[in-house]
């Protein structure tokens, strides 16, 4: 295969966009692909992608363009709602790519959405183009959507069978965190459908199951604390009444001193606001059920 046949095998796959990286792999030099633009055979999209000239300008082709500029990221959002023929407003809204916060760039007409939780299983390919998967998507998307449309959505997806609820429930699981926008409409609208709130984590479950086993009380999950107005007020697990907050720690996720710092930041929050918290662990809930049982019926007896 010769050096155009290679470049145009490239853009036919890619929407008529060639990665830089691609074009000089085969190898071409940089002096080569000059004289290309020079020719008029190929066109410099930017410092990191060329096209073959002539291809249509298609939405594709801008966000063929926008993933080789940002090789670390995915179409994410409304374009990635398009990719997946999602009902949501996407013609009129500028290319989305969602990544890690090393995502720098200078092209007109798109939109970097950075993330911290961006995982490999929230990726997929669709038309040849990097996009986040369809539960990834949903989740995002609820930064931006009201609940009914995000309602719809989910209610959309498991009617089709495109996707399945526990897909939906880790995709929100695995990304969502404390105070990222869209993390509490997305709880809420899950907790109408399922009629519970899902918790963040396999612990807060296997917490949820040892006091449902014993008949004890269940505490709101992920409850908002009366202080929310002032400082963050987001809690593992409230008991309003009693006045009680409970945070479980797992290994996973408290193993960092900074987390373990605002740790004890959120306990201080509590006793100014007249509240008790418990802590359990994930050995404790997992290896000593009935001692999580004791504290707790100390606690509420009190």
């Amino acid at each position: 295969m010769s050096p155009d046949e290679h470049l145009a095998a490239i853009a036919s796959q890619n929407h008529g966009v060639i990665p830089t990286n691609l074009a000089r792999a085969i190898p071409l030099s940089r002096y080569q692909i000059d004289k290309r633009i020079e020719r008029g055979t190929l066109v410099r999209v930017h410092e990191k992608a060329l096209a073959v000239a002539g291809a249509p300008t298609t939405w594709s082709y801008r966000a063929a363009a926008a993933l080789a500029a940002l090789p670390n990221g995915s179409l994410g959002f409304n374009s990635a709602a398009r990719l997946h023929s999602m009902d949501v407003p996407s013609k009129s809204t500028p290319i989305t790519v969602t990544g890690p916060d090393s995502l720098h760039h200078e092209l007109e007409g798109v939109v970097v959405r950075r993330s911290k939780r961006l995982r490999n299983e929230h990726t997929t390919v669709v038309q040849g183009l990097r996009v986040t998967s369809r539960t990834r998507t949903i989740v995002d998307l609820a930064a931006d959507l009201s609940d009914g449309r995000i309602q719809r959505l989910i209610e959309d997806e498991l009617s089709s069978g495109r996707s399945a609820w526990n897909e939906i429930e880790r995709a929100f699981v695995t990304s969502a965190k404390r105070g990222r926008k869209g993390s509490a409409r997305m709880r809420r609208v899950m907790g109408k459908l399922e009629g519970e709130t899902p918790t963040e984590s396999a612990l807060e479950r296997r917490f949820l199951d040892v006091l449902d086993a014993a008949g004890f009380p269940r505490p709101t999950v992920q409850g908002t604390a009366p202080w929310a107005d002032d400082e963050p007020g987001r809690v593992d697990m409230l008991y309003a009444e009693e006045r009680l907050v409970v945070e479980l720690d797992g290994r996973r996720f408290h193993a960092r001193f900074s987390a373990m710092e605002e740790d004890r930041r959120r306990d201080q929050l509590a006793v100014m606001n007249g509240h008790r918290t418990i802590r359990f662990g994930h050995r404790q809930v997992y290896r000593a059920p009935e001692s999580v049982l004791a504290v707790l019926s100390a606690t509420l007896g009190a």
